[in-house]
């Protein structure tokens, strides 16, 4: 039992202060009609197509099976520098990186012809979409817009009266107003919401402190206040997955610094298949059943963390509005916030029972099915749409990097003592997905990807950098850094910009009890949750 000075410690001290910009309670009038969405590029296959594809009814069958038995059981979290932060952080960087409407079992000639309807540059384009002017989305002078920030709803049964900045603005009563007002799926679930709250606080803050440090020759000189902000919050996105993000994700021995391109290629960059329906689909496994968002669901006499179906939205176009209940102290979510953070699952062959069986609503926020009935399966439906778009097994893939003069360590021994891969005959033609989450399992202890993971996201994602003109890489170098006014020397990760942005703060407004002074035991009890 925790102490009433602890639960008051956690609960009730003060937030860290407001990122500047205006704040919108209720739903909003935008000036202009959604358009229609633009392909801006598409997807290339990087190793050859599937020796042997799963394509028959007995496949898919086997699939399903595989599948099964990977939702079939929850696992311990993870002993090493993964934390539940950096499974929401991947989500945001595959958000901000593709978008297709490919349903899952579509067929292979639909896999293979999707287009992407986002940019496929780590750019922020899912958090700024056209920018200014949007008066329902920014507010300010011309050329130094800040983002508006929604506020919280009250949650009445545990004296929380709402109004604190952390949510999206609404537009139309329940429509979230998210980047192009096209792509909502940082709507998708309340965890990813609030990160992308985090990055039009952070903007916010730039806007507000970028003045001070206009000389410094390292920080964008080009445009307005508004263009300089961008960049600035967009370079330092972009330096933070690859120091951040990828050095906790990442194979033992395998860091190094992105490599710059002598001159940028004048074509348009496509990521690898491999990587958008396989190896950057490693976060599933990550995810938790239950999370405890905040000191309510943390430190409450019953400790009722909320549980994963209650966070995930079901619906691609609305959204409820946040109660003060779900905010996020993210101190639970990622180290260096002043609370000990819970530990993510590892990276293995166990995806959370949850996952298995989505409610029927939650489904319209993953690819649709295209006919026939839904799968609830999460792992299935990856499992299957690999196999539609003939990707190449986790053999083929090792064995082509070996060929590469890539150190890639054999897990053949590994794959035909696993049971579930047995059953599904797959212990010599695995899934790439699969055979990922399996060698990180073996060879990381799942506390990070084997090399065959790493060499796929981070060879995406360098190539994200390098194609960019006007990524941080391609315009400073790998030796750039975020000034030290946003992340300090001593501490830079994403924590940090969290705190820049002012978002860190514990929620308050925490309604006590009459009977408070009978005693600790009584007053404990007379917190309704």
């Amino acid at each position: 039992m925790i102490s009433r000075r602890e639960f008051l410690a956690h609960c009730i001290a003060a937030g860290a202060g407001i990122a500047s910009g205006r704040y919108a309670a209720g739903g909003l009038n935008c000036d202009k009609p959604v358009e229609q969405r633009v392909p801006k590029a598409s997807f290339v296959r990087v190793f050859p197509e599937a020796d042997n594809p799963l394509e028959s009814a007995e496949d898919e069958s086997a699939l399903a099976g595989l599948a099964k038995a990977m939702t079939a059981s929850a696992e311990p979290p993870s002993a090493a520098s993964l934390y539940p932060g950096y499974t929401y952080f991947g989500q945001f960087i595959d958000h901000d990186l593709t978008w297709n409407d490919v349903a899952f079992d579509d067929p292979y000639e639909k896999q293979i012809a999707a287009q992407n309807f986002r940019s496929p540059f780590l750019d922020l384009d899912s958090v700024y979409g056209d920018g200014p002017p949007l008066k329902c989305q920014f507010e300010g002078p011309a050329g130094a817009e800040s983002f508006v920030i929604g506020l919280t709803a009250a949650s009445p049964a545990l004296g929380l009266k709402g109004g604190q900045p952390c949510d999206v603005p609404f537009e139309n009563g329940n429509r979230p107003i998210i980047g192009d007002r096209l792509d909502l799926r940082n709507a998708e679930n309340l965890i990813l919401r609030q990160l992308h709250v985090v990055f039009l606080k952070c903007h916010n803050q730039v806007i507000a402190q970028l003045p001070q440090h206009s000389k410094d020759p390292d920080l964008p000189q080009e445009g307005n206040l508004f263009d300089r902000a961008r960049r600035l919050v967009t370079w330092t996105y972009q330096w933070l997955i690859w120091h951040d993000f990828l050095e906790r994700i990442r194979a033992t021995g395998t860091r190094r610094s992105p490599k710059r391109l002598d001159e940028v290629p004048n074509t348009v960059y496509r990521l690898p298949l491999e990587f958008v329906l396989a190896g950057f689909r490693f976060g599933h496994s990550m995810v938790q059943g239950e999370y405890a968002l905040n000191c309510h669901h943390a430190f409450s006499p019953k400790r009722n963390p909320a549980p994963l179906s209650r966070l995930i939205n079901g619906s691609k176009e609305t959204a409820e509005r946040l109660t003060e209940e779900y905010a996020i102290e993210w101190g639970r979510f990622f180290p260096g916030l002043g609370t000990r953070p819970t530990r993510a699952s590892k990276i293995d062959t166990h995806i959370n029972p949850g996952l298995a069986a989505l409610p029927a609503g939650t489904l319209l926020t993953f690819s649709k099915a295209s006919r026939g009935l839904e799968n609830p399966n999460l792992a299935y439906r990856t499992l299957l749409r690999g196999a539609r778009a003939r990707l190449a097994s986790g053999q083929q893939v090792a064995t082509s990097l070996k060929e590469k003069d890539k150190m890639i360590r054999d897990i053949s021994d590994d794959l035909k003592k696993d049971e579930a891969l047995q059953k599904a005959g797959l212990t010599g033609n695995t899934p790439l997905w699969f055979y990922m989450l399996k060698e990180a399992e073996v060879t990381e202890c799942g506390d990070a990807l084997g090399k065959v993971g790493t060499h796929i996201v981070e060879d995406a994602l360098e190539g994200a950098l390098q194609y960019d003109r006007d990524s941080f890489l391609v315009r400073k170098g790998s030796d750039w850094k975020p000034p030290e006014w946003i992340l300090p020397k001593e501490r830079a990760d994403i924590a940090s910009l969290i705190k820049f942005a002012q978002a860190d703060g514990p929620i308050r407004r925490l309604r006590v009890a009459p009977r408070i002074a009978r005693g600790i035991e009584a007053q404990r009890n007379q917190f309704h949750y």
